[in-house]
């Protein structure tokens, strides 16, 4: 209790004194800068001439003509209209050049009129005792203010260490200083020139120190944009195993923007982190897009619309944008003419993809050089529960695309599958596979038109895993969970996925165009799968808050496991039969894939169509399974047959 009211005290004090109004504040400021200038004059002739006598003999006509030159030229010089609490090492050089030009003005008086003042040593003194003396109070007055304002924070502050000893990381730690509610414990860098040395008076410690003073801080923020992103990862690990929470500092970009402030701390990327570089070349060139005409299908989707964003950067001559929802659509039509410079003829198509007549007349009014359909239902568990529904998006958007590129001699169609296609055990995946043998069977018939020497169009796939922030991702349902506290739920401690980001995943697909030679299924070398768990744990200590679990009961969130889902597998493949061969990118490879003979599918395909027409659930499901004999029929199906 003795310390709050004496704080309280201290605080009462200081606000009374600095309640003064403007006008008030200034005249203080000029009595305290008179009494300045008298006192710098007085003490440099006490140090020079050492007698009292010869002091006050050479100052009385000196001090007072100090005094009416100095405060003058401290107001024409706008030294009373700097806000105290901001005051740096600028307003330090400033009011030095103030003083030096009132001792000048002095000492040229002084020997003008042969005044009986100091000698040149004595102003020379004053100068450095007035520049001292001023710039000091100014300070003090600063760091008042600034004290005062921490006394409205929260007493218990937040302990923090900063990754990256930079210039950048001096002006964060002092904006979390002034911000009163963060104490900089250290800072912590591997370069090996820099530790053990300071910043502000903050030791520069090693990555591997961590682990020592792991009880001393609350948070860890990173801070350069250069630092190696491999050892990032590791740092990140390392806090991980030791539960700190890790967030990063707002780029310069936004803080200049005013998108973020400089002292506003945020969760990591998270594709940031858990990724290798990019295995795609951002410079690439494709020239077959170039002053082209391109279809888009899904384009308002997380893939489609990021195809779009790089499309354009290649200069189609125009961009087809097709897609089933309105309000996608419209979005991705305004976002595109916004980034659009040039001449691009933008064409927006509201409509079902497995209509062929409207496909059909699309491609052919627009002249359509090369698609890339990304139209598809892929939420596991909706389309496991609409069978029918999920089979005439899913199949026959591919088969009427297919069939409408094919007729109208479109360049090049690269069709997006998914690795849940590989030895399915969810419907999405079946509907997706035999998409891809959808696609297969026309490129085999289209191989036949070209060792004939036709014209033919050119058929390619491209599959990989699950994608960061795309819609249906658990990114963005983890988020949420944690942004309501919690908990996070997961389907199996032990299940894994591929990931990979939605601009890698973009890239992937407008390279293949490159790459495909004719019934191609790329994929991308996605490094280990990861556990879902760890990365639920990743986002929580990124987020700031620690795990609730059986070793930490008092953490933040929860995971919570709610079992596998209808046709959900614990883990997914790139691969159908493990055969993979390299292309002229290293991390990228065209898989050596089965496939069914056009004159064998076609007539299964006719006799779907049927099915689906007459709602004959059992017997499409009959039919796909011996088209794909690997699939494995879930619970969830088998008892929407015996209804």
């Amino acid at each position: 209790m003795k310390n709050i009211d004496k704080k309280n005290l201290i605080k009462n004090i200081l606000n009374n004194v600095l309640s003064l109004n403007t006008k008030s504040r200034r005249l203080v400021l000029i009595f305290i800068d008179s009494f300045l200038i008298s006192f710098s004059l007085w003490i440099s002739c006490l140090l020079i001439e050492n007698s009292h006598k010869i002091v006050l003999t050479n100052s009385y006509l000196i001090i007072p003509l100090g005094i009416t030159i100095g405060i003058p030229i401290y107001i024409l010089t706008n030294h009373y209209k700097g806000v105290t609490r901001y005051e740096g090492s600028a307003s330090l050089y400033k009011l030095s050049g103030r003083n030096l030009l009132l001792i000048i003005i002095l000492a040229f008086l002084s020997n003008l009129f042969q005044l009986k003042g100091p000698n040149q040593y004595c102003f020379f003194i004053s100068w450095l005792i007035l520049t001292y003396t001023t710039g000091s109070i100014r300070f003090v007055f600063r760091d008042t203010f600034n004290l005062i304002s921490r006394f409205d924070k929260v007493d218990k502050k937040t302990r923090i260490a900063i990754y990256g000893a930079s210039n950048r990381s001096a002006e964060i730690a002092n904006a979390l200083i002034w911000n009163g509610q963060y104490e900089i414990i250290t800072f912590i860098d591997d370069t090996k020139n820099l530790i053990g040395l300071t910043i502000k008076g903050i030791k520069i410690l090693s990555s591997n120190d961590i682990v020592n003073i792991k009880d001393k801080i609350d948070k860890v923020l990173l801070s350069s944009e250069d630092i190696n992103k491999k050892q990032t990862i590791k740092f990140i690990n390392k806090l991980k195993k030791n539960n700190i929470a890790v967030l990063k500092i707002p780029s310069v970009e936004d803080i200049l923007s005013g998108k973020s402030r400089i002292d506003e701390l945020k969760p990591i990327n998270i594709s940031d982190l858990l990724f290798r570089n990019s295995a795609l070349d951002d410079k690439r060139t494709v020239s077959e897009i170039t002053d082209s005409s391109v279809l888009i299908t899904g384009a308002g989707g997380s893939i489609g619309s990021e195809i779009c964003r790089q499309v354009i950067e290649a200069k189609p001559r125009k961009i087809v944008v097709f897609d089933q929802s309105e309000f996608n659509l419209y979005k991705q039509e305004m976002e595109l003419k916004e980034a659009v410079k040039g001449d691009l003829e933008i064409i927006p198509i509201l409509g079902d993809a497995a209509n062929f007549n409207l496909m059909n007349n699309t491609i052919r009014e627009n002249n359509i050089n090369t698609i890339f359909h990304a139209a598809a239902y892929k939420h596991v568990p909706l389309v496991e529960t609409n069978i029918l529904t999920s089979i005439y998006n899913n199949v026959f958007s591919t088969y009427s695309i297919c069939t409408a590129a094919r007729d109208n001699n479109v360049q090049k169609l690269i069709s997006i599958s998914t690795d849940k296609a590989v030895r399915p055990s969810n419907f999405m995946g079946a509907s997706k596979r035999l998409s891809e043998l959808i696609v297969q069977a026309f490129a085999e018939e289209e191989e036949i038109k070209r060792n004939q020497g036709k014209s033919y169009t050119n058929f390619a796939m491209v599959r990989f895993g699950n994608v960061l922030n795309s819609s249906g991702s658990v990114i963005p349902l983890f988020k949420k969970q944690i942004m309501k506290g919690g908990p996070i739920t997961i389907t199996h401690r032990d299940i894994t996925r591929f990931f990979m980001t939605i601009r890698e995943a973009a890239s992937l697909v407008i390279e293949a165009s490159e790459l495909a030679k004719g019934g191609d299924v790329f994929i991308l070398d996605m490094s280990k799968p990861i556990k879902i768990k760890k990365l639920a744990e990743k986002m929580i200590t990124q987020s700031g808050l620690t795990v609730k679990d059986d070793k930490n009961p008092y953490g933040d969130i929860e995971i919570k496991e709610t079992g596998l889902r209808p046709g959900e597998k614990l883990y997914e493949e790139l691969l159908i039969d493990e055969q993979s061969l390299p292309t002229k990118n290293k991390l990228i490879f065209r898989a050596k894939e089965k496939s069914i003979k056009a004159s064998i599918l076609w007539p299964k395909i006719n006799e779907l169509r049927f099915m689906i027409n007459n709602y004959d659930l059992a017997g499409a499901i009959k039919l796909i399974k011996s088209l794909i004999p690997e699939w494995t029929i879930s619970e969830t199906i088998k008892r929407q047959l015996n209804e």
